[in-house]
This record gives C-alpha cells, sequence and structure tokens, in this order.
C-alpha cells in the first residue's frame, strides 16, 4: 500500500492481507497518514522468505535452460513509472517469459513473478500473456488465486484481452493452472469489499485475534 502523487496504490498482497484482517488494512491506512512501528520479523520469516527467494530463482533458471527469450526486468532502484513502462515494451517484443514484470491498474499496482507468453491473439498481436507466481507451499491456497487474479486483471488493460489461464509453480516444482473465468466472479466480490473499506465506506474495525496475527508487521502494537 503506497501513496504517489496523492494517488492511493494497492498490492495483490493489500487484497489478501484484507481477506485475513480488515483490522490489518485500517492499521495499514493509518501507517499512510502517520507512521507505525512496525515488528520485526523473527528468524523463522526471514528463513521461509529467502526459501521462497531461492524457489523463484531456481525456476527462472530453469526457464532459461529451457530455452526462448527471458527478460529480466528485476531492479532494486528503478523507478516504478520507468518499470511499468519497460514491462510493456517487453510484452510488446513478445519476449517469451519476462520476469519481474511490474504492472498497473489504477488502483492496483505491483510486480508478477513472471509473464509467460502465449499464443492466443490478443491486442498485442497473435500472442499475449499469462501470469506465473512460484510459491514455497505444497499445495494452492485461496490467496495465491486472489493474487493471480489481481496480476491478470492488470495484465488484460495492457493487451486488451483477457488472459485465459492463471499458473502457480509450488514448493515440490509441480505446476498448478487455473482457469481465469472461474474465479473472477469471486475475485470481483472480495476487491469491491477491499474498495469500500480503503474508501472509507464501512464500519470502524477494532483488533480481532485471526490466524495471520503471527506474521503481521503490526503484531506488536494491535
Amino acid at each position: 500500500m503506497q501513496k504517489t502523487k496523492g494517488t492511493l496504490l494497492f498490492s495483490a498482497s493489500d487484497l489478501t492481507n484484507f481477506l485475513d484482517c480488515r483490522h490489518l488494512t485500517s492499521l495499514d491506512l493509518k501507517n499512510l497518514e502517520s507512521p507505525l512501528q512496525k515488528s520485526e520479523d523473527d528468524a523463522q520469516a526471514k528463513l521461509i522468505q529467502e526459501k521462497g527467494f531461492q524457489h523463484e530463482e531456481r525456476y527462472l533458471d530453469l526457464l532459461r535452460r529451457a530455452g526462448g527469450r527471458v527478460a529480466d526486468l528485476k531492479s532494486e532502484t528503478r523507478d516504478p513509472d520507468e518499470a511499468v513502462r519497460d514491462t510493456i515494451d517487453a510484452m510488446t517484443q513478445g519476449f517469451d517469459i519476462i520476469y519481474q514484470a511490474c504492472l498497473r491498474s489504477d488502483p492496483f499496482f505491483g510486480y508478477a513473478d513472471f509473464l509467460r507468453r502465449v499464443e492466443r491473439p490478443s491486442g498485442l498481436g497473435s500472442f499475449g500473456y499469462e501470469v506465473m507466481d512460484t510459491k514455497l507451499a505444497r499445495s494452492p491456497r485461496a490467496k495465491n488465486i486472489i493474487q493471480l487474479c489481481v496480476y491478470s486483471q492488470m495484465i488484460e488493460k495492457v493487451q486488451d484481452a483477457s488472459p485465459r489461464s492463471m499458473h502457480l509453480v509450488l514448493g515440490d516444482g509441480t505446476e498448478r493452472n487455473f482457469r481465469v473465468a472461474e474465479f473472477l466472479h469471486y475475485y470481483r466480490q472480495v476487491q469491491s469489499r477491499f474498495l469500500q473499506h480503503v474508501n472509507g465506506k464501512c464500519e470502524e474495525t477494532r483488533p480481532e485475534m485471526c490466524a495471520h496475527c503471527a506474521q503481521c508487521h503490526w503484531r506488536d502494537i494491535c
């Protein structure tokens, strides 16, 4: 969640956090106006994060060895607007794989692990793109599907055609595929509730214990 030039922008994680705990979203909004003290990640959380990065990099290496053109757009310092332009340029050029694709469709903004070219006509030409995300888990979770839906919606804006499928690469290396159309109705309901909340059209929240508490970055002040 960030405010850029007076505009609120949200990530796929902001949407899944809202599903876990509405009060977490409320605190995120307060933090934008008056910074709050975030909790430090413990050693286990840092280890899991590092293993997630390693899983992503192994899959990137696998894609490179498989052949095809790979656009590596990963950068720690690039301006977000420039990153979006670079992603659109890579999509227009028709790269087979785009790594760390930066996408924006207000009010959502974020980085997809991978975009994969598919030979299906779109506004780009005779081809289009679908999103692939890497997760350490051995089975897909509802929040993973919601994240894929966010990226699929943003891809649609660029290529003027809805992706047919979206994909998860799990911790054991297996790929799970999902039809975008099967999840759109639920996704739009979640998105609508989230936007009503962040626009102040829902009742005030309060702290409540939930399954997300142990990993929440506001756990020490909530």
